[in-house]
Formats: structure tokens, sequence, C-alpha cells
């Protein structure tokens, strides 16, 4: 079962690479290859998930979790197990599923404590930041990030900062507060990070928001123009985009960005380990209809986002849609 297993790592390590799809060919190998060994099969699992984490494919991912369970159960790896909850957590959050979100993020905070484990322990407190942060708890929301953050790094996790540094940039996004943003951290994510091309729409968005016009149409032009990778950072990214358009007031990638983001009405638009979310992706396919003149289609998402973001607990999100749709309803632009 060695194959399957360096199977299984090249693939998790040539997620980013530029030919996306040698790391899903390389997980289904190292799947069929582990078959057998429950504990290989688990490690493979772990793989497939990562390779296939792209918002197509998350109804796959969710099964993927399922069989990863299975397997570790079998092997008796409960520490695998406890990684499975981890990514079903992601998985329902990226599908707006909250009550079962929530739940799974109860499971697995008792999986940890049960086993002990300080690396998985410390998304208990990030989770509930999150929930309270788009709830619009934000004082709450901030302490809960800065005890995961510190309990993270404590145990050695690389992604306890980045994830509390995601929760606050969502939170100065949903307060509209994009002069407190750290720009220095997005240049140095768009210089150094695998993802760069998606820190880049952030930074479209941002300095639309802080109207630096051209700078900001500059950036939106590079980024829809040379196009995102298609996986975890993608859908975020496509919402960063029409967050941009719709702050220049500009048309000239709406079309473009209206029909990317349209397959995912509905859906929420979310980023990280579900970490970050921008509520439903009706929210900004309303912004670019109304750009686009087509007021009853804007109109028709915005009340969709509305409902969404309610259902999904996004009062925030779901309040600034409310904004929109009434600033559409007096004829004044989004």
């Amino acid at each position: 079962m060695l194959r399957s297993r360096l199977q299984a790592r090249l693939a998790v390590e040539l997620y980013y690479a530029p030919d996306r799809g040698r790391s899903e060919a390389l997980s289904a190998e190292a799947v069929a290859n582990a078959a057998g060994d429950p504990s290989a099969l688990a490690s493979a699992l772990n793989a497939r998930h990562v390779s296939l984490w792209r918002p197509d494919r998350v109804h796959e991912r969710l099964a993927t979790a399922a069989e990863m369970i299975a397997a570790a159960r079998e092997a008796g790896e409960r520490d695998a197990e406890l990684q499975a909850r981890n990514w079903r957590v992601a998985d329902l959050f990226e599908l707006g599923d909250m009550p079962a979100w929530r739940e799974e993020v109860r499971r697995h905070a008792r999986l940890a404590d049960e086993l002990r484990l300080p690396t998985f322990q410390w998304y208990a407190p990030l989770w509930a930041g999150v929930d309270a942060m788009l709830a619009g708890r934000f004082e709450e929301a901030e302490r809960l990030t800065a005890e995961a953050e510190e309990a993270g790094q404590r145990a050695g996790d690389r992604n306890a900062a980045l994830f509390a540094d995601m929760v606050r940039f969502n939170a100065q996004i949903e307060r509209s507060a994009f002069d407190e943003i750290d720009m220095d951290f997005l240049m140095d994510k768009i210089a150094n990070s695998p993802a760069g091309s998606a820190y880049r729409s952030s930074y479209a968005w941002i300095l639309a928001a802080l109207g630096e016009t051209g700078r900001a149409r500059a950036e939106l032009d590079a980024v829809v123009a040379e196009g995102t990778a298609f996986d975890a950072n993608w859908l975020s990214a496509q919402a960063e985009c029409a967050e941009a358009c719709i702050a220049l007031g500009d048309a000239t990638h709406a079309q473009t960005v209206y029909d990317r983001l349209a397959p995912y009405a509905g859906r929420p638009v979310t980023s990280g380990r579900a970490v970050c979310s921008f509520g439903s992706a009706d929210r900004q396919l309303g912004g670019l209809a109304a750009l686009l003149g087509r007021t009853e289609d804007a109109a028709a998402h915005l009340r969709a986002a509305i409902a969404r973001d309610r259902a999904m607990g996004c009062a925030v999100w779901s309040a600034h849609a409310q904004r929109t749709l009434d600033r559409l309803g007096s004829g004044v632009a989004p």
C-alpha cells in the first residue's frame, strides 16, 4: 500500500499545480490502489477530498468524507475520522446547510476533545467566531477568533493565523470598513501565495470600495482576463470581481462575471475551511443584473439573497441585500 500513500501525498502537494487534473488523477489512483487496506484507503480518500475541492464537486466531496469516516473507523484510526469530519464541516458550510453544519461542528468538537488533539480543538472557537461574525456579533466574533488563533498557534497549525485573519477580513467587509484592511497582507499573498490570483480579486474590490478607481479597474481587468484557477478559491474570486464591478459602477465585465456566477445562484459564496462567507451569490448576481439594466432580474436575485441569507443566519449580508434592493426600488444605482 506504499504506492497508494505516495500517490495520495503527491495528489495533495500538486493541488495548486498549473495542471489541476494531475492531482485529481493521482487521488483516484491512490483510492484504487488502497483496496483492502482501510488505513491506506482513509489516507487516499483524504487526498481525494483535497483534489475535488472546487465548487461543482461539493456533493462528491461529502460522499468522499463519508467514505473516509467509514474507512477510518474500520482501521481504528479515530484521528483520520476527525479529519474527515473537519472536511464535512467545510462541505456543509459551502452548501449553506447551516443546521447540519452546526451539528457537524458539535460532533467535531466532541471528538477532538475526546481524543485531546489540540490540532483540531482550536476549530471549535474558530467556527463559533464565524457563526457570530455572520450574525453581526462582531465583538464576540473577535474574542472567539483570537482564542482560536492563540490555541491553533500553540498547536503548531500554520492555518491558525490565516483563518483568523480571514474571519477578521470578512467582518471588515461586512462592516464596509475597507480602510481597516491590511493591504500589505494582501500584497504579500498576491506575490507569494499559490492562490495569488484569488487574493488579487479581493484587492480589486477593496481598491474600488476605497475610490481608487484607476487602480481598481486595472486589477479587475487583469483578474477577469487571466481567469482564476477552478479550485477552492474560484467562487469567492468571481464574487469579489462582481463586487468590484458594482463598486465601480462599471458594466464592462458584468456579463462575463454574471455568467460565471449564475450556476451558483442560491449557494453561499465561501472560502477557507468554513471561515469566510459573503452570503448568497444572488446578492452579487443582483448587483450585476442592475448594472446591465435588467432591473426585474436584479430585484428577483436580491429578494432570493435576502431570503437565503436570513435562512442561513447571515444577518449582515441579508441587510446589505435589502439596502441594495431598496436603492434599486428608488431608482438609485446599486
